[in-house]
């Protein structure tokens, strides 16, 4: 699957939750999302551009994301996912192909779906929030639009590269 998105800093999300709610989204869950990220102590897939992460929202998914490029300003990439109901079994899976813990982070976030875009408000670090909108690219300029975000203060880069300065891998 392509996957396109757009993060934009924020304030407060308070008027894009009322925005949100009068443009009839969802907020389909709220919590602690952990991301754990995985390569071979050669770093075969960060030196290939590629990404395997293990990934708890709720449930538990393995990722794979790959073809990194900046079309436009927003971040489009190949996203490949699975649920996991036996997450402790895949670690042990990947530790017996050669892959490793490599780095890790938490966020809180806030999954909402509207319409055909999904919208999250997360916030990392030591309370940075981000409004991150993930659709085709003509829907995240539309919702940004609407939702009064501020183009110079959007970003393409991932969370990883946002947090870095904290990760060793």
């Amino acid at each position: 699957m392509k996957e396109i998105e757009l993060k934009f800093r924020v304030d407060d999300f308070s008027p894009i939750r009322k925005k949100l709610r009068v443009l009839g989204g969802k907020c389909l869950w709220k919590g602690k999302e952990e991301n754990w990220f995985y390569d071979r102590k050669d770093k075969f897939l960060k030196k290939s551009g590629k990404l395997l992460r293990i990934k708890k929202m709720g449930d538990v998914r393995l990722t794979l994301k790959a073809n990194h490029l900046r079309i436009k300003g927003m971040k489009v990439q190949d996203e490949y996912q699975t649920a996991l109901d036996r997450p402790d079994e895949m670690i042990k899976i990947l530790s017996h192909l050669g892959f490793l813990r490599m780095s890790g982070y938490t966020k809180y976030r806030e999954h909402w779906k509207l319409k055909n875009a999904w919208v999250e408000l997360d916030t990392i670090n030591k309370g940075e929030k981000f409004v991150e909108i993930e659709g085709a690219r003509k829907q995240i300029q539309s919702l940004a639009r609407i939702f009064d975000l501020d183009f110079k203060q959007s970003t393409a880069e991932t969370y990883g590269e946002l947090i870095r300065p904290r990760l060793k891998y």
